[in-house]
């Protein structure tokens, strides 16, 4: 996995550039009925694509509680390490 995220390059990065997804569940102005996270994912996830052509990278992180990773997997995302209470997840893209 760290071969992976470094990529070619330096071999011992501390720190690898990525889009960081943060709290996008926030959104209260609708109900989960009206406007759900897989929508939610899609929309960023597009808007990461358009901006990966002008910014490059290839790496989506994002923090979330237990209860949350496994749905975050469903969307390709892997576990990477744990802080306090929030794992980190990162996807390919």
């Amino acid at each position: 996995m760290q071969r992976k995220i470094r990529g070619f390059g330096k071999t011992s990065a501390e720190y690898v550039p990525c889009y960081l997804i943060g709290q996008i569940a926030r959104f209260d102005n609708h109900s989960h009925d009206e406007f759900p996270g897989e929508i939610m994912l899609d929309i960023v996830s597009s808007m990461i694509e358009s901006s990966k052509q002008y910014f490059g990278g290839r790496i989506i992180s994002i923090d979330c509680k237990d209860a949350l990773v496994g749905y975050y997997e469903q969307y390709g995302f892997k576990v990477l390490n744990r802080i306090d209470d929030l794992n980190q997840m990162i996807a390919f893209i």
